[in-house]
């Protein structure tokens, strides 16, 4: 199964901007790069190009990021994450693994029912 990226984004799961510090942003340029499906060669999205700076932002953000993570306990870090940031994803699971196939160029058969 494989979905169209319009289908995708309606979910409100599918984002084509970069998450920095927390933030959604695009490329201070305006510049994107096309992402397409390998099995059909059709653009089913695109992806800010970021500049070398904001490239250096995003490591820095995860960076700082990762040091918080890994103060965390193992158990803490295997909590679920908030309901309100993955029901969405649970109830849409299905059209997500329709669109990992689109954008891997396979077949998505294994995908779990919903």
């Amino acid at each position: 199964m494989q979905i169209s990226s319009d289908s995708f984004k309606k979910t409100g799961l599918l984002h084509e901007q970069s998450l920095i510090g927390g933030e959604w942003r695009e490329s201070a340029t305006g510049h994107r790069i096309s992402v397409s499906n390998p099995a059909t060669g059709s653009v089913i999205g695109s992806v800010p190009d970021m500049s070398f700076e904001e490239t250096n932002q995003a490591i820095a953000a995860a960076d700082k990021a990762q040091k918080g993570w890994a103060k965390r306990t193992a158990a803490e870090r295997a909590d679920p994450p908030p309901v309100k940031w993955s029901a969405p994803i649970v109830r849409k699971r299905r059209i997500k693994y329709g669109y990992q196939a689109t954008q891997t160029g396979r077949d998505c058969h294994e995908a779990p029912a919903s």
